[in-house]
């Protein structure tokens, strides 16, 4: 029966009876509201009251436009948002600000306000813009205050991310290191970018200077407390855990190449005796390249038997193992009529595969072939007169050492943005370029060139390993020069350094000097070309020959000047019928410790044909005979 009832009481929407107990529990309630009070004011009206104002105004007005879409609510998503978000508010900084802002000058106030106050100052990565303004500026102690605010990095890969970034601020660590030789600048910069966690993108560019600019002991230890001070903070000797035994490895890894690329710097620099101590004796374990690289050089390298250029240009292009010259004859050969117009890409697809990397035990490697190629260049810009273009292409591709400053070339003027990317010459290098300075020298061409050569040899003679007394056998004209010549070029000396043997003065060298100062020096050049020869000699008797890398003829391997430097004199004194002065050179060179070949008495028994002297030639060509016999005479060319 109830159950009935509950389904009727649903029919009917009719509630339920109030139970005894909820009736007793509202019956105050509602005796409360059956009391009489006074009902409560009606509240104002919010709008005024309509009127018939109101409606004849309405009649009047115009109807409203169409409303416009409305705008999408911004719901929640997971999907990428069409817009940007907006920035969250962060906490005030005003270092930050006034740094994104480049109020440099402001933000080092406010830097010094923080530091008074010992308020903590969050590293970020913005801070290196004023580093390298500082740096623009000259101001060193103020590139290394913003640098100390770059985040530190873990270990971390040498990335192309890290190159771009990083490349503006080593250039212009290059640039002021090449211009003042501030070794404790440089060992400042090494020892922050290795608590940076950076040194592994910052060192390889710089390691070249290293080997080059700086003595093997300096370079030595200031490249061991470099890689010390970057295992110390980028590594845990405590922690076992996977990411600090990952970060170990990558540690020795990058350390290792920094410590190859170490090496063949210093044997491409002339170190010979240094890099066997350190290859004998390594720091880490070298990879196969570098011992290919090492043994080869050190034990003489030879380049691969290459093609003749009398056999076809096909079987030239093949050989990747080229002297500057024979690469500078199939340039040639590429560039001329009609080759270049029948086949256009053949030069530059040539280029490519020259230089293209290539993972050899042997053999030269990508940054040697680029050097070979840009030799090359200087060769043919020179045979083709083109003097001021091979300088300028000198200029562009390698660092201005090892000769004095050029009044038309100062170096001063070079980018910053590209010394990362130069070259250091080599003796050969600076033997091609030698010819091309001189004739844009400042006229007249009588007294600057010897002036210029003259500052050469004094350049070259007063490198510390080197320092002798010698120098004053030079004229007084020499002396002045290269005084105000070697002043610019004093950043060799007032940084302890020295000279790397592959740039000191070869006999090649010393053949061209001579020569050069003869021929442009007037009245005066063979003078000049005898106190040159005298200044050399006595300097190499005095600290010794040392072996020099080179590939030319006699004593190619020694410092000094040999027969060719003598040959160039000798020639001379011929051709201006200086006959008594020329057999007292040539009995010099025959009992002294200098010595003669044919190579010598077949162009003077030619110069003295020449000259009209048969007699004397006749008399050269009997000593001749007498020393090396008679299979050289047809040779000899008398026109």
């Amino acid at each position: 029966m109830s159950n009935a009832l509950y389904v009727l009481r649903l029919l009917w929407r009719t509630p339920p009876p109030p139970s005894p107990r909820s009736i007793s529990s509202i019956a105050l309630p509602l005796a409360a509201v059956t009391t009489p009070a006074p009902p409560p004011p009606p509240p104002p009206p919010f709008l005024e009251d309509e009127s018939t104002e109101y409606a004849t105004a309405a009649l009047t007005l115009a109807d409203l436009p169409p409303s416009a879409t409305p705008a999408p609510i911004p719901w929640p998503t997971l999907f990428p948002r069409h817009t940007p978000p907006p920035p969250k508010p962060k906490f005030c900084d005003p270092l930050y600000r006034l740094v994104v802002q480049a109020h440099y000058d402001a933000a080092l106030a406010i830097h010094a306000e923080l530091r008074d106050h010992k308020v903590y100052i969050q590293r970020r990565h913005e801070y290196l813009a004023p580093a390298i303004a500082a740096l623009d500026a000259g101001d060193n102690q103020q590139f290394f205050l913003w640098l100390e605010l770059y985040p530190n990095k873990p270990a971390t890969a040498n990335t192309p991310e890290l190159r771009r970034i990083w490349d503006p601020v080593v250039a212009r660590v290059v640039a002021v290191f090449q211009s003042a030789g501030d070794i404790a600048f440089l060992e400042r910069f090494l020892e922050t970018t290795s608590k940076l966690g950076v040194l592994p993108t910052v060192l390889p560019p710089l390691s070249p200077h290293l080997t080059f600019t700086l003595s093997p002991a300096l370079s030595h230890s200031l490249l061991s407390t470099s890689i010390a001070t970057y295992t110390r903070y980028t590594t845990s000797a405590e922690s076992t855990s996977k990411r600090a035994h990952v970060q170990r490895g990558m540690v020795r890894r990058q350390v290792a190449v920094i410590w190859a690329g170490y090496l063949r710097g210093l044997v491409a620099a002339g170190w010979r005796e240094e890099a066997k101590q350190l290859f004998e004796k390594p720091p880490v374990e070298w990879d196969a390249f570098t011992k290919g690289y090492v043994e080869s050089r050190l034990k003489g390298f030879t380049l691969a038997a290459a093609p003749p250029l009398e056999s076809p240009l096909s079987k030239q292009l093949l050989s990747t193992c080229l002297s500057p010259s024979q690469l500078a004859s199939i340039l040639d050969s590429l560039s001329s009529q009609p080759l270049c117009t029948t086949h256009p890409t053949l030069s530059p697809r040539f280029k490519r595969r020259f230089l293209r990397h290539r993972s050899l035990l042997v053999g030269p490697g990508t940054r040697e072939r680029e050097r070979t190629w840009l030799h090359a260049e200087i060769i043919n810009l020179q045979k083709q007169g083109r003097h001021e273009d091979a300088v300028q292409v000198f200029v562009q591709h390698f660092f201005w050492l090892g000769l004095p400053l050029h009044p038309s070339f100062p170096v001063a003027l070079e980018s910053k943005q590209t010394q990362t990317q130069k070259h250091y010459p080599s003796i050969q290098i600076l033997v091609t370029l030698l010819p091309s300075l001189l004739p844009l020298l400042p006229p007249p061409l009588s007294s600057s060139v010897p002036k210029y050569l003259n500052a050469y040899v004094q350049l070259a003679l007063d490198s510390p390993l080197d320092s002798t007394n010698s120098s004053s056998t030079l004229d007084s004209t020499s002396n002045s020069s290269s005084s105000s010549s070697s002043g610019s070029n004093s950043s060799s000396s007032c940084r302890g350094t020295t000279a790397p043997p592959a740039l000191r003065p070869n006999n090649v060298m010393w053949s061209v000097v001579v020569r050069e100062i003869v021929h442009w020096g007037g009245s005066k050049g063979l003078e000049h070309g005898r106190n040159v020869l005298s200044a050399a000699r006595a300097a190499g008797a005095a600290a010794g020959a040392g072996d020099s890398d080179s590939d030319c003829e006699g004593n190619s391997n020694s410092n000094g000047p040999g027969e060719a430097a003598y040959r160039a004199l000798l020639l001379a004194l011929a051709g201006r019928r200086r006959v008594h002065e020329m057999y007292e050179l040539l009995d010099h060179m025959e009992f002294g410790g200098v010595g003669t070949s044919i190579k010598t008495y077949i162009p003077l028994v030619a110069v003295l044909a020449k000259a009209g002297l048969g007699g004397d030639a006749q008399r050269v060509l009997e000593r001749g005979v007498e020393r090396f016999g008679d299979g050289w005479v047809q040779g000899v060319v008398l026109e």
